[in-house]
Formats: structure tokens, C-alpha cells, sequence
């Protein structure tokens, strides 16, 4: 069963077929209970999975409903902050048992990406969420900047020359760590990142200072980490043979807990989970959800599905097909 359908649908920039995502996941036990007056889920127009499931994220983000439920935010028709204010507003309705319509603020971020609207193409997750970004930075309003910067990790990278030592530093911002996992059994994100660098040696470079061919030594410091961290683990891969490219999905099985520490990288830097997108399938023609915290309570999201996680529930269930994990820096 599903959480209902919306009444009110609009032309979907997209076109192709469109996902039946009312079954039932493999990752939740049936509820004997009423859910739907937990979470509302938001209609599928057609392509639009991976931008649902970000949405649904953004909306479980405390400091994304404090800031735009303001009132000022529901007079920017066809603008990223307003589309959000009035697709959070319709999620926290509860009154109602539908699904929400969340094409006009697909068709918001759509026009931010694209000069035209694309048509028959599903958008990557991070891309809308990055989007996201992008466009409530630009929104010229202070507080929608603040929002996008709530993600920002800051950085700084010397450059060395391996021949006479010149160095440059360069300050450099990120809005995601990327892990990219192995297809060995498990990968376990806590001890990645008690090791993870972002330093490296650039082989074939020139120098402008000595005037010769040099290696390139880069030291990556972080100066600053988020209230909000992104890690986005690298699905996507390609392999060459016969002058043939092909991309192919890494199903690599990456466990994480609900609390990470990224000491390594800063002093006194923990965080604690609060929802993570989800990818199945190929790369091209694959589907999108996500599991989010809400009251306390961890929700299975596909679309319009939306269901409470069974009591037996393990993220090292979800380890292959965990895409972006979302955590909010906890206080000392």
C-alpha cells in the first residue's frame, strides 16, 4: 500500500516511464500501525526519485524548516527558497493522509540546472543536492546563504615542487567527503576516515619558479568542518577494454554506525546520523530512496512509500546501496 495520492499533478519535466514505488521495501518489517500521519510522502511524476529523495532529506534537516518557514519565503513563486517553503509547509500538514506534489520545486531546481529543462534523464542525487546549494546561495537572501553554508568544509592545500620547493597555498571549500569504497567484502566508514587524506603527488607537472618537469607534492589541511556533513560514497564506476568504456554500479558493502568521528581530520569533530539516500539498480536506470530520522524515528522513503524501519532494523543492511550519508555535528 502506499501513503495515498495527490490530487493536484503537474507536467513532469521529464519524460519516459514512470516507477511504481508503492511496494513494499526489503529493508522494513510491515507496520500493525497508522503511519501516515508520521510522514507524508511525495509523488513520483516521472523521473523524479532522486530528487524526491533529497527533498525528503532537506525537509529532515531541523535548520531547513526553522529558516524557511518563514512566511517571507511564500511570495518567491517558481524560486528554490519559496518552492521549499510551500513543499514543507504541505509536509507538515498531517492533517491530510496524500502524498505531496513536489514537482514545482523539481521544475525550481530543474531551471536551475539547465538553461531548458532535459528530457529523459533522471538527475544523479548528489547533482540535486549540490543544486540545492548552489541555488539558496545565490538566492540573494541571507538566511538561504547561511543554509547552503551549513554544509560548507573548508580547506586549505599547499603545493610543493619536488625540484626547488616552491611552494603555493591554495584555500579551497567542499560541500561532501567522497569515499570511494573497494569491492572487498566490508569497508567499515568509521576506520576509512581515521585514515582518509586528501593528500597526494601529482606526477608531469612544470614549474613556472625552476623551469622544469617536476612532480607536485599536495598537502591538504582542513581548517573547518560543517555543522552538516555529506559523505557521499562513490558508486559509479567505469572500466576501459577494447577502446570500450563502460560504466558499471560498485556494490562494495560500506558499514556505518549512527555516530561518526572525524577527529582525524579535526579535533573534537563528531557527528550523529540522520538520514542517508539510497541507490538500487544500474547506474542509468536505477531507483532512489531514503531513510530518514523523523521524531526520533527512522522512516523508509521511496516517493509516495513511506514506511517506520522494522524493529529489527541494522544499517549494515543497507551497506550496498547507501549513497549519501547525511550527519549533523553533535556539541561538545
Amino acid at each position: 500500500s502506499t501513503v495515498g495520492t495527490c490530487d493536484k499533478t503537474h507536467q513532469s519535466p521529464y519524460s519516459g516511464s514512470r516507477r511504481n514505488c508503492s511496494k513494499a521495501s526489503p529493508y522494513i518489517v510491515q507496520p500493525t500501525i497508522d503511519t501516515r500521519r508520521v510522514m507524508r510522502g511525495l509523488v513520483n511524476n516521472g523521473l523524479v526519485c532522486a530528487t524526491n529523495s533529497v527533498l525528503q532529506c532537506l525537509y529532515a534537516t531541523q535548520e531547513y524548516r526553522d529558516t524557511l518557514s518563514h512566511e517571507k519565503y511564500n511570495t518567491n513563486n517558481g524560486t528554490v527558497p519559496g518552492e521549499l517553503h510551500r513543499l514543507f509547509r504541505a509536509l507538515a500538514n498531517q492533517t491530510s493522509d496524500s502524498a505531496c506534489d513536489s514537482m514545482p520545486c523539481v521544475i525550481a531546481l530543474v531551471t536551475c540546472m539547465y538553461a531548458t529543462p532535459q528530457v529523459g534523464v533522471m538527475d544523479d542525487a548528489d547533482t540535486v543536492f549540490k543544486c540545492s546549494l548552489v541555488a539558496l546561495a545565490d538566492a540573494g537572501d541571507p538566511a538561504c546563504k547561511e543554509l547552503s553554508e551549513l554544509w560548507m568544509i573548508k580547506k586549505k592545500e599547499k603545493f610543493t615542487c619536488s625540484q626547488c620547493k616552491t611552494e603555493r597555498v591554495m584555500n579551497t571549500v567542499a560541500s561532501d567527503i567522497t569515499v570511494n569504497p573497494t569491492q572487498e567484502p566490508l569497508t567499515c566508514l568509521q576506520e576509512y576516515m581515521n585514515t582518509y587524506s586528501e593528500s597526494y603527488t601529482v606526477t608531469d607537472c612544470y614549474c613556472n619558479v625552476c623551469k622544469r618537469d617536476t612532480e607536485l607534492s599536495v598537502v591538504t589541511t582542513f581548517v573547518e568542518l560543517p555543522r552538516l556533513l555529506c559523505v557521499k560514497i562513490a558508486r559509479v564506476r567505469t572500466s576501459t577494454r577494447d577502446k570500450s568504456v563502460t560504466v558499471y554500479r560498485n556494490t562494495a558493502n560500506v558499514r556505518f554506525a549512527a555516530r561518526l568521528c572525524c577527529n582525524n581530520l579535526l579535533a573534537n569533530a563528531q557527528y550523529e546520523l540522520y538520514a542517508v539516500v539510497l541507490h538500487t539498480g544500474d547506474p542509468v536506470t536505477g531507483h532512489y530512496s531514503a531513510i530518514v530520522k523523523s521524531d526520533q524515528t527512522w522512516m523508509y522513503v521511496s516517493d509516495s512509500f513511506v514506511r517506520p524501519m522494522g524493529m529489527h532494523f541494522s544499517f549494515d543492511k543497507i551497506g550496498t546501496t547507501a549513497y549519501m550519508v547525511l550527519y549533523r555535528r553533535t556539541p561538545q
